[in-house]
């Protein structure tokens, strides 16, 4: 897994937030748990960004199962201002609202460590999403193996069967994680770190600042549970 991202994945898997509800929570981060907004072309940290579906679609092929598969392509827009996330959603289903920043290391809502198992000590990168669908979609990411006899299981694929316990793969040992009540939903919030970061996944994921779920949890009025998965 070349690039990790921590999960929160909403526990009711029909509930989805207003984008009002989205745009408190990335208020909150800044305001309570000192995430620096950056917007920055040097650092590829693009700002505040809103993702809408464009039409178009691009065909994938599991590397491990030979399947094909099919991702809509996004059509992404820069924004200003929070405030600016309510007028850009307005009857949209489908869409995932992204901010970039930074968090110094003693703010840092996870401890990271690289393949040589040495933690992140410097500031670091973050960028930040909320994904949010008109139906539930699988939430699981499990790549497939010979021995198990389960199949690959692709997240956000709405092809990809709806498990009630979702499935995941450990980015340290490929070995499969099962995360009750974490197999499909609606929303989702995605903490991207970068290239070859990982939390250590002693005891699953539970890994996140308890606080930051918390606060998040409150915002949205959703449990929402903890995972991850790789990204492209």
């Amino acid at each position: 897994m070349e690039q990790y991202a921590h999960l929160l994945i909403a526990a009711d898997p029909v509930f989805a937030p207003s984008p009002a509800k989205i745009s408190k929570f990335f208020s909150d981060l800044i305001r309570d748990f000192r995430f620096v907004y950056m917007r920055s072309k040097e650092e590829w940290l693009p700002g505040l960004q809103l993702s809408k579906p464009s039409g178009r679609v691009r065909t994938e092929t599991n590397l491990k199962t030979g399947e094909t598969f099919q991702i809509p392509i996004p059509a992404w827009t820069e924004l200003e201002t929070l405030s600016a996330i309510e007028d850009g959603l307005s009857e949209v289903s489908r869409y995932g609202v992204y901010t970039s920043g930074k968090w110094t290391p003693a703010d840092l809502p996870i401890a990271l460590f690289t393949p040589d198992n040495e933690q992140v000590s410097d500031d670091h990168n973050c960028i930040v999403g909320c994904e949010v669908r008109p139906t539930a979609v699988s939430t699981s990411d499990w790549w497939g193996d010979n021995q198990s006899g389960l199949n690959a299981l692709l997240f956000d694929d709405p092809q990809s069967p709806l498990r009630e316990d979702g499935v995941f793969t450990n980015p340290w040992t490929d070995e499969r994680i099962i995360v009750p009540k974490a197999g499909h939903a609606r929303f989702w919030v995605q903490f991207g770190f970068g290239k070859w970061l990982y939390p250590r996944l002693m005891n699953g994921f539970e890994e996140l600042d308890p606080s930051l779920v918390s606060a998040a949890e409150t915002c949205f009025g959703c449990k929402l549970i903890q995972a991850g998965r790789g990204i492209g």
